[in-house]
């Protein structure tokens, strides 16, 4: 591969975004908006493996992980920055943490950020502004997302707690230099000095109405701040104490 490739992934709603943009400030580095990348190589290796090609001691496994690398290569081409950290909600999972480690000859590094799970799904309440609380909490594939995506972490870290750096939402607006330097730490980088007082949010901007079904999902305001005090309690009513589940990456 033609550039180290990182992952960044966590839990909806927790911070990926802002976080992709102050470090899109480095000009090594080239943060994406939410990729692609990783169902292009899940279709690689379930075409692969559909053909018997995936045994283990099989040796064409070496010519997917040869493949794959020239995916990625092909996939980022658009940047000279020679560091790429690309933006998904599925490098957690753990099927692909393992290709991963085959396909870039190491232990992949993941950042999480994460966030008090009633306060993402009241965000996506916020967000959607729904006229129907009780329709939307069973049928919106938001709430869907952020279990999935939960789930996904939970069991990507039980498998590997060594590849991922939880960074949680209020610690990022809190202390947002510690957070960066344990980043650039756990990547092996040299310092940086961000700015959060002048955030551009363009390198993440996505097309969220056409993509996401939803307008303002990844929009990032110039200055690190909270945007509300609302109480997720107030939002979520009597869903609130559904999605009071256990902050496993406070163990870490």
């Amino acid at each position: 591969m033609k550039k180290t490739l990182h992952f960044l992934s966590g839990i909806p709603r927790s911070g990926s975004t802002v976080l992709a943009a102050i470090l899109n400030q480095n000009t090594t580095m080239h943060v994406s908006t939410t990729s692609g990348l990783v169902f292009a190589l899940d279709g690689l290796a379930t075409t692969w493996h559909s053909t018997g090609l995936l045994d283990k001691n099989d040796p064409s496994r070496n010519k997917l992980a040869q493949t794959m690398r020239g995916a990625i290569d092909a996939f980022y081409e658009h940047t000279d920055r020679p560091i790429i950290i690309d933006k998904s909600r599925g490098w957690p999972i753990v099927a692909i943490i393992e290709a991963m480690v085959q396909v870039l000859n190491r232990q992949p590094k993941i950042i999480a950020t994460v966030r008090s799970i009633p306060d993402c799904a009241a965000s996506f309440v916020r967000l959607a502004k729904p006229a129907d609380l009780d329709n939307f909490m069973s049928t919106s594939p938001y709430i869907e997302h952020l279990e999935a995506a939960y789930n996904a972490l939970q069991d990507g870290y039980k498998f590997a707690p060594e590849n991922f750096l939880f960074v949680e939402y209020e610690n990022l607006l809190a202390e947002p230099k510690i957070q960066l330097d344990r980043i650039h730490k756990f990547l092996g980088l040299p310092e940086f000095k961000y700015d959060f007082n002048n955030i551009d949010g363009s390198s993440v901007a996505e097309d969220d109405e056409n993509l996401h079904g939803s307008s303002g999902m990844h929009d990032v305001k110039p200055v690190l701040a909270s945007q509300h005090k609302q109480d997720p309690k107030e939002l979520l009513k009597q869903y609130y104490s559904e999605f009071l589940q256990p902050e496993f990456w406070l163990k870490s």
